[in-house]
């Protein structure tokens, strides 16, 4: 298989899982208990568990040999992954982020340009350490506060450049409804994409930080909110074959949405990350 085809291949599959996404089927809204405020760090060492890769951004500059700011299955097409085709009106910039001592502020904001004639409108933030990290089962964490108005959709997950799925997705907000988060599982049954995902209600995530973590094992998939356990699932687990890598990125609510609020949308806004660790079992 040519390298342009292969690319071509994992673009399509790409634009199938990213507006997948976007509409997460639940039956419920679970509420869990969670402090108003910001939750403290948690310790960089962590009891049974080893540390394999991790960035607290006390740098003021991106590490690049731990990030890329692009997504990675789209080098080589018209677009170097810098937006989705099927959110054309965004566009994904190369170092868009500002820092404080101890965070990195992923950025959006409003953008006028053409880009291979699309007319672009938002920029937007990401990083992805593919070229550097990932691992098959494990605990990943980030420590984060979500921007402070409606039209923004941050999300952290994990991903496998071997095939898709398996998707992690440890959440996705859609800021226009600010108490509410999604985490996800993609998996493939007889050959067929599904994906079973759950919806929580919370206070406002940008009020302050929290820490949102998964525990990844050959058997199931737990998923952490301030370090209490809310969701354990092992639906699609024998499909989770290919280690994962991380990504991190804050992206446009889907404009065409009735619950997208884009008109109350406030510029430039953040999706600002403490750190990102994550760790792999240490053996009995």
């Amino acid at each position: 298989m040519s390298r342009l085809h292969s690319q071509t291949i994992l673009l399509f599959i790409a634009v199938i899982f990213m507006a997948s996404c976007a509409v997460v089927p639940v039956k419920r809204i679970t509420k869990v208990p969670v402090a108003k405020g910001s939750v403290p760090a948690n310790p960089l060492q962590k009891a049974g568990w080893q540390l394999t890769f991790h960035d607290e951004f006390n740098n003021s500059i991106l590490d690049r040999n731990k990030w890329n700011t692009r997504f990675y299955w789209s080098d080589g097409t018209e677009h170097h992954g810098r937006y989705m085709p099927e959110n054309p009106k965004e566009y994904y910039r190369d170092d868009f982020f500002e820092f404080t001592d101890s965070t990195i502020k992923l950025k959006s904001d409003t953008l006028k340009m053409k880009v291979h004639a699309r007319e672009i409108k938002y920029s937007c933030s990401m990083i992805d350490c593919s070229k550097s990290f990932e691992q098959q089962y494990g605990y990943f964490e980030i420590r984060s506060r979500n921007p402070t108005s409606p039209g923004f959709w941050p999300a952290f997950w994990l991903v496998s450049t071997y095939s898709w799925p398996p998707e992690i997705d440890m959440y996705e907000f859609y800021t226009s409804r600010p108490r509410q988060w999604t985490n996800t599982v993609h998996y493939l049954n007889n050959s067929k994409h599904e994906m079973e995902g759950r919806i929580y209600r919370m206070p406002d995530a940008s009020a302050g930080f929290h820490i949102y973590a998964v525990e990844w094992n050959e058997k199931e998939v737990k998923f952490f909110l301030d370090n209490q356990l809310v969701r354990t699932t092992s639906t699609g687990i024998n499909t989770f074959t290919f280690p994962m890598h991380i990504i991190i990125n804050i992206a446009m609510e889907n404009p065409h949405s009735k619950k997208t609020k884009m008109k109350k949308a406030t510029f430039p806004n953040y999706l600002e990350v403490d750190y990102v660790r994550t760790y792999r079992k240490l053996l009995p």
